[in-house]
C-alpha cells in the first residue's frame, strides 16, 4: 500500500495486494509481472525447481500424452507453450519433426535455445499461439503455465483455433479443491477446479480425453496437488455444439 502511494500504477504492488485478497484478482497474472519473475529466476530455475522442489510435470505430461496416443501415429508438430528453460524439449523431441518453444520471458527463451533441441524458440504469450499455427499443431503443451492464467477461455479458444482436427492440448493445473472456478493464491499462482476446466473445454469445442490426479512438485515441504488434462480438438456444428 505504501508502494502504491508512491506509484499508483505499480503492477507488482497491485498484483501483490490481489494475492493477499485485499484487491479483486485479475483474470490472469500481468505479463510484466510474469516476465520479470522468470527473467530473475532463469539462472537458478532448474536447480531450484528440479533438485529442491522435485518438479516432475514434463515427465508426467509425456506419460499422459503417450497413453492418450496409444498405437496411433505420434504428433509431428509440437508447440511447447510457456517452455521456460526447455525441460519438455528433450522429452518430446523424439516424436516431433517440428518442435517450437514460446515463452514470455526473454531470459528463459535464451536458456531454452541453449539446449539445441527446438527448431525455434520465440518470445510471446498465448495471443501468439494462433499466429504460429501454420497448418495446425498436432500437440500443444503447457507445463505449469496455466497457473498464471485464471480465466482459461482465451487460451482455450486460441488452442482450438491452432490445433489440427483431433490435435491435442496437454497441460497441468494446480487443483482448486474448495469449489468454484479458479482462485488466485498467495503464491501468485492460480488454482482451477476440474469442473471449471471441463466446462471451458466444452465451450471452446475441445473434448476432455483424459484427466489425472498428480503431485506436481513439493512446496513448503508438502506435495502440490494438481491435475493433468489431455484435451482433443473436435469439429464444431453450426449450432456451436
Amino acid at each position: 500500500q505504501q508502494a502504491l502511494q508512491i506509484n499508483p500504477n505499480s503492477i507488482e504492488a497491485n498484483y501483490s495486494l490481489a494475492t493477499l485478497g485485499v484487491q479483486d484478482a485479475p483474470s490472469q497474472s500481468p505479463n510484466q509481472y510474469v516476465k520479470q519473475l522468470f527473467d530473475d529466476y532463469a539462472d537458478k530455475f532448474e536447480q531450484h525447481l528440479v533438485n529442491e522442489l522435485h518438479y516432475q510435470t514434463p515427465d508426467l505430461l509425456l506419460r499422459a500424452v503417450k497413453k492418450s496416443i496409444g498405437n496411433k501415429s505420434p504428433p509431428s508438430s509440437v508447440l511447447d507453450f510457456g517452455c521456460g528453460t526447455g525441460l519438455c524439449g528433450p522429452l518430446f523431441r523424439g516424436m516431433a519433426s517440428r518442435l517450437i518453444g514460446i515463452d514470455l520471458s526473454p531470459r528463459m527463451v535464451e536458456k531454452a535455445q541453449e539446449r539445441n533441441v527446438y527448431d525455434e524458440v520465440l518470445v510471446g504469450d498465448e495471443t501468439a499461439i494462433c499466429t504460429l499455427a501454420g497448418d495446425g499443431w498436432d500437440l500443444i503443451l503447457a507445463a505449469d503455465v496455466l497457473v498464471y492464467i485464471g480465466d482459461l477461455s482465451n487460451v482455450f479458444d486460441a488452442c482450438k483455433s491452432a490445433l489440427k482436427l483431433s490435435g491435442r492440448f496437454a497441460f497441468s493445473i494446480e487443483t482448486l479443491s474448495e469449489g468454484g472456478s479458479y482462485a488466485l493464491r498467495s503464491s501468485g499462482r492460480y488454482a482451477h477446479s476440474v469442473d471449471y476446466v471441463r466446462d471451458q473445454a466444452r465451450i471452446a469445442g475441445l473434448n476432455v480425453s483424459s484427466v489425472e490426479d498428480v503431485v506436481l512438485r513439493q512446496e513448503a515441504g508438502k506435495p502440490m496437488l494438481g491435475n493433468l488434462f489431455i484435451l482433443q480438438n473436435r469439429a464444431v456444428n453450426q449450432d456451436g455444439k
